[in-house]
Formats: structure tokens, C-alpha cells, sequence
């Protein structure tokens, strides 16, 4: 299937929002990835390192999702992004299958194949976490990627910069 996209808007606080619906399965992770690229470049955030640190970031939430997610029916997951004057906002949002949330895991160890998931999303992101509505039926995974100076819009010169990245809490990098 198709992603469907919606179309980017801006709302009256002045941000910028995109989100897609895309199928529950393996490859999907790498259409997030692509179409997260896809629209940084249309709202003119070319800052290589800015937009390599989302490609992972959303890569690896798209695939947690994915791994994560029900074998029992076809589904779908939303990939959100929402681009802030100070900050961008990629959010996976996936039905709530009354899993575990996520949290910072054990470092696995050495030989194993898997894990190193939400290391990745701590590493890359300024700060991460889940918002999850039980009586809703979903829950959402997010990373945000903090932006500084007057260039944390994208102007179509450089667009956003990273801000530098202080702190190292789980879940914060504030």
C-alpha cells in the first residue's frame, strides 16, 4: 500500500506539520526514513548533520513500531513531524497494543543482533520520550531535535542549525 500523505500545513502558532499513515511492515522504516528526508528538504532544513540524526532517528522509530507492532492484522503506524521555530518534532504513532512502554533498555550484550534501537533515538535526538492515551487506543513514540539562532527556520539559505546538545539524562539530552 501507498502511503497516504496529508498535507503539510501551517497552523496559527506558526509551525509546520506533516504527517503520513504507513502500512505495519518491515520496509516501512525505510519509507519514513526517505519521506522524513523528503520533506526537510521542502521546508528547506538542509543542515546535513540535522537532517542525518532525523534520518536515524526516524528510521529506528518507524522500525521499533514495525518490530514491535501486531502480527495478528493488517495495520498502520503515522510518522508526525513537526517543525517549531526552536525545535523539530518526529513522532511515530501506533495503536496501543498494551505493550510495555519504551524506556531506556539494558545494553545488550556484544553478540546480539537487536536492542540497540532507542540508544540510537537517545543518541541522535536532544531528548525523547511517549505520550500514550489508553482510552484513545494509542500511544506515540517521539524524538525532538532542538534548533538555534535566528536560522531555526528554514529560510532556503542553510535552514535550521543544530543547537549544541547538553546533558545526557535518558529521555533528555537537555
Amino acid at each position: 500500500m501507498k502511503p497516504a500523505p496529508t498535507q503539510p500545513h501551517t497552523d496559527p502558532v506558526g509551525e509546520l506539520a506533516y504527517a503520513v499513515l504507513l502500512d505495519g511492515v518491515p520496509s516501512s522504516a525505510r519509507l519514513a526514513r526517505r519521506l522524513a528526508v523528503a520533506q526537510l528538504g521542502l521546508w528547506d532544513v538542509d543542515v546535513p548533520p540535522l537532517v542525518e540524526s532525523v534520518a536515524m532517528v526516524t528510521a529506528e522509530l518507524a522500525a521499533n513500531t514495525v518490530t514491535h507492532g501486531s502480527d495478528s492484522q493488517p495495520w498502520q503506524f503515522r510518522l508526525d513531524m513537526v517543525l517549531l521555530p526552536d525545535r523539530l518534532r518526529v513522532a511515530v504513532i501506533e495503536p496501543d497494543r498494551g505493550c510495555p512502554l519504551p524506556s531506556l533498555p539494558q545494553l545488550p550484550r556484544p553478540e546480539s543482533t537487536s536492542g540497540r534501537g532507542l540508544f540510537l533515538v537517545a543518541a541522535y535526538s536532544d531528548r525523547w520520550g511517549v505520550d500514550s492515551d489508553v482510552d484513545a487506543g494509542f500511544r506515540a513514540v517521539w524524538a525532538e531535535f532542538v534548533l538555534s539562532g535566528a536560522a531555526a527556520r528554514g529560510s532556503g539559505r542553510g535552514g535550521p542549525r543544530p543547537a549544541a546538545r547538553q546533558g545526557r539524562n535518558p529521555g533528555s539530552r537537555q
